[in-house]
């Protein structure tokens, strides 16, 4: 995975992880509309469950990681575009 958030077109906007973890769920699919605060998905991290919030607002362009998967902090978990 792209760990590098510099690399992304103006109008892109990466949603990274805060911490290393385990996502649980994912409450998006590529396509979906989102606006500013909405949960994205969740992880589990230090035996709690975390909400990953939408820091903007915008279409879902893509996802780099499913259900059950490993993360490390600052791994890109989503790119949201306009």
């Amino acid at each position: 995975m792209d760990k590098d958030s510099s690399n992304f077109e103006d109008e892109e906007t990466p949603i990274t992880i805060p911490m290393p973890g385990l996502i649980i769920d994912l409450l998006i699919k590529v396509g979906d509309k989102v606006e500013t605060g909405d949960n994205i998905a969740v992880m589990e991290a230090m035996k709690m469950e975390i909400d990953l919030p939408s820091p903007v607002a915008g279409v879902i362009k893509t996802i780099n990681f499913s259900k059950g998967d490993n993360v490390a902090r600052d791994d890109v978990l989503a790119i949201i575009g306009k």
